[in-house]
């Protein structure tokens, strides 16, 4: 796990949404409400399916996007 990682894990409750890491390809999924949000990779670069059934899940993605980019400036 990076140090990108390592931040954006533990922001995430405060961002009303939980992590998992993945040890075998060292990916960081996301998910809001029990389904998956995004992930970021080992660069700290969030990837995502670029359609969601909700505007709430549209502006969740936006919150994370944010926190990640905040994170990979410091």
């Amino acid at each position: 796990m990076t140090i990108y990682q390592q931040e954006l894990i533990r922001k995430l409750p405060q961002l009303g949404c939980e992590g998992r890491m993945d040890a075998t390809d060292e990916t960081l999924y996301i998910t809001y409400q029990k389904e998956a949000l995004c992930w970021q990779d080992r660069q700290g670069f969030l990837s995502y399916n670029g359609k969601f059934s909700s505007s709430e899940r549209e502006e969740k993605l936006d919150v994370v996007k944010k926190a990640a980019a905040a994170i990979r400036e410091y």
